[in-house]
């Protein structure tokens, strides 16, 4: 089986009420939409709340990863 590959957190440090607050939520609104059109992520975190069963939406969702055939 092979590795995970590692993963990069990132943990800015955001006051509220600032320019960078509003930025960071711009940026994270972007995020997730390049997550839905390109990983496969089609009811992102912000939406799920308007949404009655998004993790089965984004189960049923095509997964192009290389990874993909490990996990079958």
């Amino acid at each position: 089986m092979a590795k995970e590959i590692p993963k990069i957190n990132i943990h800015p440090i955001i006051f509220k009420g600032t320019y960078d607050e509003k930025n960071w939520g711009v940026l994270k609104r972007r995020w997730e939409d390049l997550r839905a059109q390109l990983h496969g992520i089609v009811i992102s975190a912000s939406l799920a709340e308007f949404c009655n069963d998004p993790e089965s939406i984004n189960k049923a969702a095509p997964n192009f990863s290389p990874n993909r055939l490990q996990r079958l």
